[in-house]
């Protein structure tokens, strides 16, 4: 729903999408949907577990490592081996000593420079050498840094696969033009305008015919602007089976668990009433109150019968953006809850 009003303003401001745009749309959803379905799973099978501390426990550790944990560690890593980059002060420094090293030897050979020898034999000799040496050691400096960025941009998609929340939020960003492929295309887009400025100022300042006096603009058109693309990620199919799996054996897990403890029936009403009695419709709620927990039992036995998965409901709700898909499969669709024993009631296992 928000993504489609969220389209819907971006139509009404007066941007267009084109048919790619729609199908990234259509793919993030689908992402969207199975990491869902990965927390919608990890509820149910948390509801599996009968004691409601324990589960409440398990619960609230779930949801502090899907929102916190596993981002946090994401980050951390990252931000440890990206701590072993070469600083740009460094960088900087290289590309300074390169530049000093070529002033020395041009000092050396022609002297200090002069405007009006700009244009010599001499002078176009050593721009040439400077390109040839200088220049192409501060340029591998930069493709150094940029392989360096890509190295580590390949370890943070790695490791967003460590939950569902990490992986989609680092799908988002590929997909949006927003992540760090469109940073590194940014990057190489700029060194390359940069090497192209370079060539074009050494061409018109010392091998152009043209006087010093007439200006010419090197950027054309659009060229100072930079256009994101938008794309999927590197491990974008390996992340998709990884949520399959997940869904997979969690949904197998749930299945067996609450199978296992359907089977049980506790107390002495498990003779006393026969479920069969009575059968509610399927497709509307009912919240009994009764007091024996193996009255309880003996309403999930007539009442699962035909269903491979539960799913379990709450009242409560935290903020997040899964958080309502985990608490949702919390608690039974069919409400039982033991009834004090200081209330109004009939017989042991009457129904209100």
């Amino acid at each position: 729903m928000l993504t489609a009003l969220g389209t819907a303003l971006i139509l009404l401001n007066g941007i267009r999408f084109t048919g790619s745009d729609y199908l990234y749309i259509v793919v993030y959803l689908g992402i969207w949907l199975l990491a869902a379905l990965v927390m919608f799973s990890a509820g149910t099978c948390i509801g599996a577990i009968r004691s409601k501390p324990v589960g409440g426990t398990v619960l609230v550790l779930t949801w502090i490592f899907l929102f916190y944990i596993s981002p946090l560690i994401v980050s951390q890593v990252t931000d440890a081996i990206s701590a072993k980059m070469k600083s740009i002060y460094q960088l900087e420094k290289e590309k300074w000593d390169a530049i000093m090293s070529f002033e020395e030897r041009a000092i050396e050979k022609e002297g200090k420079f002069k405007s009006e020898n700009a244009k010599t034999p001499a002078e176009r000799e050593l721009i040439e050498s400077f390109m040839n040496r200088e220049y192409k050691t501060m340029v591998e400096l930069e493709k150094k840094l940029l392989a360096e960025m890509r190295d580590i941009i390949k370890v943070y998609g790695r490791l967003s696969l460590v939950s569902p929340c990490t992986f989609l939020s680092w799908a988002q960003g590929e997909m949006s033009s927003q992540g760090f492929a469109s940073l590194v295309e940014f990057y190489e887009y700029a060194q390359d305008l940069k090497d192209k400025f370079c060539r074009f100022y050494k061409d018109k300042k010392f091998f152009s015919g043209k006087e010093e006096n007439e200006v010419e603009s090197f950027i054309k058109g659009e060229e100072n602007v930079f256009y994101g693309s938008k794309r999927l990620p590197f491990n974008f199919l390996l992340g998709v089976i990884e949520l399959l799996v997940l869904i997979f054996v969690l949904q197998a897990v749930s299945y067996f668990s609450h199978k296992k403890a359907l089977a049980r029936v506790y107390g002495e009403m498990a003779v006393k009433w026969d479920p069969g009695s009575f059968n509610p419709a399927r497709s509307k709620y009912f919240v009994w109150q009764i007091e024996e927990e193996g009255f309880s039992q003996r309403m999930y036995n007539h009442l699962g019968r035909g269903i491979i998965f539960f799913t379990f409901a709450t009242r409560g709700c935290c903020p997040g953006m899964f958080v309502w898909v985990i608490f949702w499969n919390w608690r039974r669709h069919y409400w039982v809850y033991p009834r004090p024993r200081t209330s109004r009631t009939g017989k042991n296992g009457s129904v209100n």
